[in-house]
């Protein structure tokens, strides 16, 4: 009599192909989707990058001018109702989405979020926002004249937005190898691994899977430059050019020292 239908062990066969073909071809379809979602980041950020240019141009070659809270003078003298970056450059947009990053897997964006916590002063009476960049705090709190573009020596290489944990990009929160952990490892918690401090200390301890999984782009981060260029680089390159890397983040020296193996003051990071 002619056999119809197939035996338990071919079955079991195709079941096993089925589920190596899976495994094998998942997670290519998981990069595939997360680099859809870098091409919307990038995109975001030349938009902004774009933005930032626009409004240095109205504004005599200068970028937006806004005080940090943990500025000396932030929130109280100088500008105490003054906008934040991304509500000088909004006009420049007319998007909100566009300073969302669609791989940021929280919506704890201090500062841009806090604003009815506050009620001090007209500052804090406006409503949330959902931020996922920071912008180089060294620049839009002027230091050293950093807002003006003529000071800039290298527009190509100051780094003024990236993916951030925060609002506001911090050129001192940088780990002993000098990679500026709150950009390259903008998913993590900045609280139980120290993405805050003088030298922060993520690397030393965070595990490897914590550190492969908290960047939020393939591994890195995405960085938008003075001169409005955008540009993805790898978590371990997000590092100025004094510490080995290709980057400027606009740091006086000796505003932040480094405690090397011998104890002795390293001071890095002017433009």
């Amino acid at each position: 009599m002619k056999r119809v239908g197939f035996t338990l062990i071919e079955l079991l066969v195709v079941i096993a192909i089925i589920a190596i073909l899976a495994a094998i071809l998942f997670p290519v379809f998981s990069q595939a989707r997360e680099k859809a979602r870098q091409t919307q980041c990038l995109n975001n950020m030349k938009n902004i990058g774009m933005a930032t240019q626009q409004y240095a141009q109205d504004y005599d070659e200068r970028f937006g001018f806004h005080r940090t809270p943990c500025w000396g003078d932030g929130w109280s003298r100088l500008s105490p109702n003054s906008l934040d970056w991304y509500e000088q450059y909004d006009p420049y947009l007319r998007n909100l989405e566009v300073f969302r990053c669609p791989s940021a897997n929280a919506e704890w964006q201090w500062k841009a979020n806090c604003y009815p916590n506050h009620s001090n002063h007209t500052l804090f009476r406006r409503p949330n926002r959902r931020v996922n960049y920071g912008f180089n705090e060294t620049v839009f709190n002027d230091v050293r004249g950093y807002t003006r573009i003529a000071v800039m020596q290298e527009p190509a290489t100051l780094v003024v937005l990236a993916d951030n944990w925060n609002t506001f990009l911090t050129p001192w929160a940088r780990d002993m190898d000098g990679i500026n952990v709150r950009i390259a490892y903008a998913n993590g918690n900045p609280w139980d691994f120290g993405m805050c401090g003088c030298p922060a200390n993520v690397t030393s301890r965070a595990n490897e899977t914590q550190k492969n999984n908290w960047p939020r782009h393939l591994g890195g981060a995405i960085l938008v430059f003075a001169d409005g260029h955008a540009k993805w680089f790898r978590s371990m390159n997000i590092r100025s050019k004094h510490r080995g890397g290709t980057l400027a983040f606009a740091w006086d020296r000796g505003d932040c020292p480094y405690r090397v193996d011998d104890g002795a003051p390293v001071h890095n990071d002017s433009p």
